[in-house]
């Protein structure tokens, strides 16, 4: 039977099968095409999987569209957790995302070749940061038209790491070594301490002040804050005499020789002092001893405001620092020593020098006194001898009525000849303090009364004026009476000597307040010649008589001031003169005494 003898039903009804025939072939097509291509994905994935490499696919989006196990593994999540996932929001560090992104859609929109190869970090889901080291090529359809991207990775964090470390040790040790040699170079101390800022510069990246701290001779500690930059500049010596070493995290270390590290001061505080680190900020501290010689002679101190930035490695390599720093600290002590004893030994040699020359001076001024002495003394009892010689003689061979003026005559040079050997004995004892000084409170207002008493006869029978003006409070002294009326008597008698006919004399007392010191004084004024002021530094030396006493002819041997001043001395004292050398005007000698307490 034709076609044509078929109805229009039966056609249908066969077209109708025909369709479903091709229907089911066609989904028969399609299945073995998708089972083709499942088992080619599969035989993909599986060829992804057993890299040993991060396999990653992106699309335009930037949206994860294949990654292998590996880089599953390497980022710590499920292949489901990434799949449709935007790569750079998931998987890269915030501070690189605006970066990556920019480069990536520039690279889907004009095409151009990507990088063959860089490095960056990736977050893994743990938030641990991990470098990869990418090659990266495009992906493009039928059309040439760029898709997406196909990268391989290659997880190098451990490899950075070991380099990082090697190139760090290596940088640490070059600077190490360098620092060792200037440290040891230098023996000015503000020159080794900014070596120590220049090393800890480049050995640690993060620091914000430092402090070394040396324990001086009395066993307290010097600090010396450094500045806070390369510069090196010494902010100067920070002394802590208030606080003691058990008080302080640095005394601890100096006690125990032990480093300290404190990772979060706030959180760590020990020592009472540690609240002014709290103050200035800081959290992380370590501490190392500088030890020389086997003994700890300081601490080297590194702070930081941030929490967590000191671990073992870093006191290490502090330690390392110290050891060269407490060599040079210990040298540079030993040169300051050296100098210092260098310029005390010029400074004694100088003084043992200055010395042997005022010695020298003194002997040939004593050579001097003494060829004066035995000049002064033979001319003083020349005199006296050549009377009695001559007195002896006219005894002899005189006229028997003048015997009895001989006599007196004899009498009277005899009489001088004794005062001269008895001033002399005096004052070699006094020389030899050979003296005994008995004192006792003795009141100057009673002395002068009783030497003015009796010596008023003596000066009306030469016209003379004598009197006593002494203070309303008697001023007291502790003294030996008997020689400190030797030295007043010196002073009146001169006086009564070199006064002329109706002048006056007046002894005083008084008090005045010297050097945080009660000082009482007794002195004797006259209206004689005075004293010309060349001779004020004379007048004082032995067998010295200056031109009043040569012109007016009047006996003496010269020796009076000196005795008196050599009184005085024994007594703690001094004595003064004042004068301005007119006739008429007269000298003031002054006795000063310290008053009796």
């Amino acid at each position: 039977m034709t076609d044509s003898d078929r109805s229009p039903e039966e056609l249908k009804v066969e077209i109708k099968t025909l369709r479903a025939r091709v229907a089911q072939l066609e989904r028969a097509e399609a299945e073995r095409q998708r089972t083709e291509e499942a088992m080619r994905q599969e035989q993909v994935q599986t060829h992804l999987d057993v890299a040993g490499v991060v396999l990653l696919a992106l699309n335009k989006r930037g949206e994860i569209t294949q990654i292998n196990r590996k880089g599953c593994a390497v980022l710590g999540y499920e292949e489901g957790e990434l799949i449709g996932k935007n790569w750079v929001d998931t998987c890269l560090p915030a501070r690189h995302r605006k970066a990556v992104r920019e480069v990536f859609e520039k690279l889907m929109v004009e095409g151009i070749e990507a990088t063959a190869y860089y490095e960056n970090p990736v977050l893994t889901k743990t938030g641990e940061q991990r470098i990869i080291a990418w090659h990266n090529t495009l992906l493009t359809d039928e059309a040439g038209q760029v898709v997406g991207t196909l990268s391989s990775g290659e997880d190098v964090t451990e490899r950075k790491q070991t380099e990082e470390e090697l190139n760090r040790r290596v940088k640490h040790s070059r600077s190490l070594q360098r620092v060792a040699q200037s440290l040891t170079a230098n023996l000015e101390l503000e020159d080794i301490l900014r070596e120590v800022v220049h090393a800890v510069a480049e050995v640690f990246e993060v620091y914000d002040s430092i402090l070394v701290s040396i324990v001086d001779d009395d066993q307290n500690l010097q600090a010396y804050a450094l500045d806070e930059t390369s510069q090196g500049r010494v902010v100067g010596d920070l002394g802590f005499p208030d606080q003691p070493l058990d008080k302080t995290a640095t005394g601890h270390v100096v006690k125990t020789g032990q480093p300290l590290v404190r990772r979060d001061l706030p959180r760590e505080a020990t020592f009472p002092f540690d609240q002014v680190s709290i103050d200035l900020g800081r959290h992380s501290q370590m501490f190392v001893p500088l030890v020389s010689g086997g003994q700890v002679i300081g601490t080297l101190y590194v702070g930081c405001n941030q929490p967590n930035q000191f671990g073992q490695d870093e006191v290490e390599l502090l330690e390392q620092i110290a050891a060269s720093l407490a060599v040079a600290i210990r040298n540079a002590q030993l040169y300051q020593a050296l100098e210092d004893h260098n310029e005390s030994l010029e400074q004694t040699i100088k003084e043992r020098t200055a010395e042997l020359e005022a010695t020298n001076e003194h002997l040939l001024a004593l050579s001097h006194l003494k060829d004066q002495f035995v000049s002064n003394v033979s001319h003083e009892l020349r005199t006296p001898i050549a009377g009695l010689m001559l007195y002896h003689s006219l005894l002899k061979a005189g006229p028997p009525e003048k015997r009895d003026h001989y006599l007196a005559a004899l009498g009277r040079e005899t009489e001088r000849l004794n005062n001269i050997i008895e001033d002399l004995l005096r004052l070699s004892r006094l020389d030899r303090e050979a003296v005994e000084v008995n004192p006792t409170t003795v009141d100057l207002n009673a002395l002068a009364r009783q030497y003015v008493a009796d010596r008023t006869p003596l000066a009306q029978s030469r016209g003379l004026a004598l009197s006593l003006d002494t203070h309303p409070t008697p001023p007291t002294v502790q003294a030996d009476e008997g020689l400190l009326g030797q030295a007043l008597s010196v002073l009146l008698t001169n006086a009564l000597n070199y006064t002329p006919q109706g002048g006056q004399i007046v002894v005083s007392t008084g008090t005045r307040q010297e050097e945080g010191r009660q000082w009482a004084a007794i002195s004797v004024a006259d209206t004689g010649p005075g004293i010309p002021p060349g001779e004020r530094q004379q007048i004082f030396e032995r067998f010295f008589r200056g031109r009043a006493g040569r012109d007016s002819r009047t006996p003496g041997t010269g020796l009076g001031l000196a005795i008196a001043a050599e009184i005085i001395r024994l007594h703690q004292g001094r004595i003064e003169v004042e004068s301005d050398g007119q006739p008429g005007q007269g000298a003031t000698f002054t006795l000063w005494l310290p008053v009796a307490e």
